[in-house]
């Protein structure tokens, strides 16, 4: 708004000036108690603007303008003063946070009686500390930390939260907190307006100010579990350091080792395999994401599991090769149960999952 007001005043024109305008003109022009007074200042001058009366022109009005001790009558568009005809909410800034998003170290959300923390560790990876320890997908981190500073204010309502129950503020619906290595911030959404059932009240850090914003603002900020927590199958992103996979689905047996960047072999077998369908397969492994982490999982689901997949991986700076295991349990007839070693959850994942695998050895021969 600020920059706008001030491209608005450099644009503007004069569309005419009035000499030797006398103290009875500034009256007469409605300029003497003038009801929009504009003041500029530099470090070296100041300039202001008032304004009058409009002409018997229709869009135009009479302007008082100071500049150090020159004082001059003009005539000016109506729409500039139109423009600055404005009150304090929509000169205010209606951002909400102000983080810049690297810098962001720590997420805390409450809804439900939950309490929802989410870390950058040392390794500066993000995890999800409560209500369970596991990873997050970074990615996911950076939308939801995208749409939560891009929230607006709606209307300013009250600039003091003293009555914080006559907004619903001293139960909120959700509290979040977003921290940096300098400082953190709290988010309180509180009661639905008595008028407006879509839009909710809300108060924001240090300032007393009560505003408005759009329900839909629980929804997005209130299921940060399920929007970022990590939901890759596997940790690796490249397909071309994976030195070793092996596959056990029925009665297949099948063990595969890299030979060079773009041969494998099928050991015991002394067969080359089909570059192209490993690595195809790889790819979807790697791309592959679970539908959800379902509650109450039995505790015999993986007595007869239906697939095992053990890949391992090395890629040039790492200490030890990265290796990962995924078994594969039947659900139902749309999703199947897999556990990994790298997720502390049972998920589940698509049940045609299953249909990218081999049935024997010499469907993946070269």
């Amino acid at each position: 708004m600020i920059r706008d007001a001030l491209v608005e005043l450099e644009l503007a024109q004069r569309v005419d000036t009035i000499k030797k305008a006398s103290q009875s003109d500034i009256a007469k022009f409605g300029l003497k108690e003038p009801r929009i007074k504009i003041a500029l200042k530099t470090n070296d001058s100041s300039q202001t603007l008032s304004f009058g009366k409009t002409t018997a022109v229709p869009g135009a009005i009479y302007a008082l303008l100071y500049f150090g001790k020159k004082r001059e009558v003009i005539v000016v568009d109506q729409s500039l003063e139109t423009f600055f005809d404005k009150d304090l909410n929509e000169w205010r800034t209606h951002q909400i946070f102000d983080f810049h998003e690297p810098l962001i170290t720590g997420i805390v959300v409450h809804k439900d009686h939950q309490e929802i923390e989410i870390k950058k560790n040392d390794d500066d990876q993000w995890e999800i500390t409560k209500p369970l320890a596991t990873k997050a997908d970074a990615e996911a981190v950076m939308k939801y930390l995208s749409e939560a500073l891009k929230l607006r204010a709606g209307k300013f309502v009250s600039e003091t939260d003293t009555n914080a129950s006559t907004y619903g503020l001293d139960a909120p619906a959700l509290t979040l907190e977003i921290s940096d290595l300098k400082q953190s911030r709290l988010l309180k959404i509180g009661a639905p307006l008595a008028d407006d059932p879509e839009t909710v009240y809300a108060s924001y850090g240090s300032r007393a100010a009560v505003f408005t914003l759009p329900k839909s603002a629980l929804t997005v900020l209130g299921n940060i579990i399920d929007t970022v927590r990590d939901r890759r199958l596997v940790s690796y992103a490249y397909t071309g350091e994976v030195k070793d996979l092996q596959i056990d689905y029925d009665d297949l047996h099948l063990k595969l080792q890299r030979q060079n960047k773009e041969h494998f072999t099928i050991l015991d077998q002394n067969r080359a395999a089909d570059f192209s369908k490993v690595d195809g397969f790889l790819g979807e492994l790697f791309a592959s994401r679970i539908v959800r982490y379902p509650e109450n999982v039995p505790s015999n689901a993986f007595n007869k599991p239906i697939a095992t997949i053990t890949w391992r991986a090395e890629a040039s700076g790492e200490e030890k090769p990265k290796e990962e295991t995924l078994v594969f349990a039947p659900l139902n007839q749309d999703e199947i149960y897999v556990r990994t070693s790298r997720q502390p959850s049972v998920a589940t994942l698509p049940k045609t999952f299953i249909d990218k695998l081999p049935i024997k050895s010499a469907d993946w021969y070269s």
